[in-house]
């Protein structure tokens, strides 16, 4: 469901990848862009164009993928969508 949730928000979504291989790991890193066209996690449709960002790593046994970490920024994705208020940073 959340998958088909989000590719229907947005239907002009494209991505970049970068993927590394070592041993039995499987790094890979996404950018998606795209504009808020459709309902996403339960907010309505904004129009604003967004990033989305997610680091990957996979644990390959037998040509399948055994285990999975994956990151994704949605604290930055909610911010572009209006959902949440922005985050105030400090420099040091």
């Amino acid at each position: 469901m959340r998958r088909r949730q989000a590719s229907g928000s947005c239907c002009d979504a494209r991505a970049r990848q970068a993927i590394a291989v070592a041993g039995d790991r499987v790094a890979a890193h996404f950018v998606a862009r795209g504009t808020h066209h459709g309902l996403f996690n339960g907010e309505p449709p904004t129009g604003n164009e967004w990033e989305a960002r997610c680091t990957a790593i996979y644990r390959v046994e037998e040509d399948r993928i055994a285990e999975a970490w994956v990151t994704w920024d949605l604290l930055a994705l909610m911010e572009q969508l209006d959902a949440i208020e922005r985050v105030q940073t400090i420099s040091a």
